[in-house]
């Protein structure tokens, strides 16, 4: 149990962080398309997908490096954690010194292949450059959150991360009048400072020096951190490819202009994406301290993590998919063609594909991501075939569908190969209760958008009084999901012992009350 509230005191941070940066992406966004415009802000989108590839140059060692911390700080081997922190930074720095005249030449390729008009291509060149600076100094920054991962203190990481985001967009917010496109730039590399520094001086105050002689690097600690790495590398190549394939596509393909809709789109469904996978980093560190002392364990942590991480993605991509249209409306301040249909299907996507987060968080604390690396590279394979082959007929459509089909092959893949490496049985592990969570989100969802049709859309014309009717309609929402969710009987008993037993002690009597224990089958 302290175990757990320690994984879960992590999850709510790391959500914190993430929520903070969701919503100041939000917030800077209808600001930066209002000055910036349709094309600029696309090109903005795209060159930030272009920092997700160039992070495919760390050879894994972001995820390498927290399992490995966690991995010597549960021996005490305080001296192997300095050589992983160390290693991890020098390949950075080496790296991104050595690729930067390769960076200098690509830009103009880039900028040529995307339907730009001639004065963004060449301001595009040059804040390409300096992406990729930022890429690289991300990538150092990770070494070190890894290093307070794997001493489970990610609350620091995550307190750290917001304090310089909003460092970074006020910058950008206070300079976009007057510098555009470099003001974006300029917020990101504030950022990054702001960031690194308050990372360097937390983890040395925590953990004391954490470097050591780059000449005493042993091959003990090297080769598995690369060995695992490695894997690392391929899965994290097929998972840029899935979710960020798809911006260049489009500009190349349709407009750069039409990345602006998607990138609307995008955001709000990567919402039920990215904060129930909150849960997921927080449990690595601590199920790479489990898999060393009881790996039947696993088991266990899988069946329950996965119940509840699909609860959180189904039910959060049920609101999002259902009130998509008034959520961009109400967000960006006007309406973009097709939003509420790419919302629905990327919501669809990436719930689907989240059924196979847990499995490769348990793997990755085993230390055998290979099986994660066959799924992933299955789905990246037919995301972009299946792609190429739709787009040129079926434009944007195509594009859309293509990525759909290919998260939805390859998820299927690795929760075939996961239950059978583990001897886990389709029904017990996954169908017994997965209709019970797909079946009321979808009819709260359904209800949801029809709900939201036949209101009048002058509702949502003016944010304040748009904000105010979506969170009517949430309670709503939520009022008929519980109610569902109790018909189908997806909570069970056992449930509600484990939130008593993690709720502080002052909200203990709260888990007595007679709506929370009818929910949970009393």
């Amino acid at each position: 149990m302290d175990r757990t509230r320690r994984v879960l005191l992590n999850a709510v941070a790391t959500l914190g962080a993430r929520l903070g940066a969701l919503l100041i992406g939000l917030a800077l966004a209808p600001y930066a398309i209002g000055i910036l415009g349709s094309e600029a802000y696309g090109l903005w989108a795209v060159l930030s997908s272009a920092v997700a590839y160039i992070a495919l140059l760390d050879l894994g060692l972001g995820t390498a490096c927290i399992q490995a911390v966690a991995t010597y700080t549960a021996r005490g081997e305080s001296a192997r954690v300095r050589q992983v922190i160390t290693a991890g930074v020098l390949f950075f720095v080496l790296a991104g010194l050595a690729l930067s005249p390769l960076a200098v030449a690509c830009a103009p390729v880039l900028m040529g292949w995307l339907k730009l008009s001639p004065a963004l291509a060449i301001e595009g060149s040059r804040l390409f450059v300096l992406v990729y600076v930022c890429a690289f100094a991300a990538s150092v920054a990770s070494v070190l959150a890894a290093l307070l991962a794997g001493l489970e203190k990610m609350r620091i990481g995550a307190l750290l991360q917001v304090a310089s985001q909003v460092g970074g967009a006020t910058s950008a917010a206070l300079l976009l009048p007057r510098f555009g496109l470099w003001a974006m730039a300029f917020g990101l590399c504030v950022y990054l400072a702001l960031y690194l520094v308050g990372l360097y001086l937390s983890t040395r105050r925590l953990f004391g020096p954490i470097f050591t002689n780059p000449l005493r690097l042993e091959k003990a600690v090297l080769k598995p951190l690369l060995g695992f790495g490695g894997w690392m590398q391929v899965n994290n190549t097929a998972a840029i490819v899935n979710l960020e394939a798809d911006r260049l596509l489009i500009a190349g393909f349709v407009s750069v202009a039409s990345v602006t809709a998607y990138e609307v789109a995008n955001k709000m469904a990567l919402l039920a994406r990215a904060l129930p996978l909150t849960l997921l980093s927080a449990l690595l560190p601590s199920a790479a301290a489990v898999a060393a002392s009881d790996p039947d364990r696993l088991d266990r942590i899988y069946l329950r993590t996965s119940r509840f991480l699909a609860l959180a993605t189904f039910a959060l991509g049920g609101f999002i998919a259902g009130a998509a249209a008034p959520l961009a409306r109400v967000w960006i301040g006007r309406d973009f063609a097709w939003v509420p249909a790419m919302t629905a299907l990327l919501v669809v996507s990436y719930a689907v594909n989240n059924l196979t987060g847990p499995g490769t968080t348990l793997l990755r604390a085993l230390g055998r991501p290979r099986y994660e690396s066959y799924y992933a590279l299955t789905g990246a394979a037919l995301n972009v075939g299946i792609t190429l082959a739709l787009a040129p007929r079926f434009g944007l459509a195509g594009i859309l569908g293509g990525t759909a089909l290919g998260s939805l092959i390859g998820s299927l893949l690795f929760l075939w190969l996961y239950h059978f490496d583990r001897k886990l049985g389709w029904w017990v592990a996954l169908g017994s209760w997965l209709w019970r969570v797909v079946l009321p989100t979808g009819l709260s969802a359904a209800t949801l958008a029809a709900v939201v049709t036949w209101l009048p859309g002058v509702w949502f014309a003016e944010r304040l009084g748009g904000m105010a009717v979506l969170a009517a309609l949430l309670a709503a929402y939520v009022g008929i999901l519980l109610a569902l969710l109790r018909l189908v009987r997806f909570f069970e008993p056992g449930d509600l012992d484990l939130v008593r037993g993690l709720v502080p002690v002052r909200w203990k009597g709260l888990c007595d009350w007679p709506p929370v224990v009818y929910l949970f089958g009393g």
